[in-house]
């Protein structure tokens, strides 16, 4: 697409991979986010623009110009409490900023599973919000992986500090439910996500399952 890209959630560990990866190969997108200052510091190149999705009216003028949006947001980030109900917000009022602004599409990354399936509020919680990004009327790519981990991300660094401080650890009854883990530093996890700017078809749900494993 000859449209700007812009990425929501760069400071993010799989936001900020996939803009390094961007800049070489497609062009530099546009970085949004609540935090444009450290933003510009690690990516003085870059076009900035303050965006939070807690804040409607400052979604619509981030957004001008740009074809293709990767929205990269979770709520569970800032605690568990209420976090299914802050990202539906935070994605109804995306979706509606981004049909309002022309945006083409949005690219969201969520999890695994489907409606017939037994789905964990976390997991029923990234599936809400696709559909509300897409409530509006603006074409959602919406990437389906399991979890996404590397040596800079949050999850790699929580179980490493628990296997390097806790010898014994009693866990939760969840933590026997399997999962099959994607390497972001794997080539194919980043082009899945950079390889929606050359596709020409939208498709309602796509797979990152296979996109690399550890």
């Amino acid at each position: 697409m000859g449209t700007p890209s812009a990425v929501v959630g760069a400071s993010g560990y799989i936001g900020g991979r996939l803009v390094d990866a961007m800049r070489v190969d497609d062009g530099a997108p546009r970085l949004l986010g609540r935090g444009p200052e450290a933003l510009v510091r690690r990516w003085p190149w870059a076009d900035v623009a303050h965006l939070d999705v807690t804040q409607p009216d400052t979604i619509e003028p981030a957004l001008a110009g740009i074809g293709t949006a990767y929205y990269l947001v979770h709520a569970m980030a800032a605690g568990e409490a209420g976090f299914a109900e802050r990202d539906r917000d935070a994605a109804r009022a995306f979706g509606a900023a981004a049909a309002r602004a022309g945006v083409e599409r949005i690219v969201y990354l969520g999890g695994l599973g489907s409606s017939e399936d037994q789905l964990s509020e976390h997991l029923q919680s990234r599936q809400e919000t696709g559909r509300q990004l897409a409530a509006a009327g603006t074409p959602v790519l919406e990437l389906r992986a399991g979890m996404v981990i590397g040596a800079g991300s949050a999850s790699f660094r929580m179980l490493n500090d628990l296997v390097k401080r806790l010898p014994l650890m009693v866990t939760p009854r969840w933590v026997a439910t399997r999962s099959q883990p994607i390497a972001l530093a794997a080539d194919r996890a980043l082009s899945r996500l950079r390889g929606v700017l050359e596709a020409d078809e939208v498709e309602t749900t796509a797979r990152l399952s296979d996109a690399g494993r550890l």
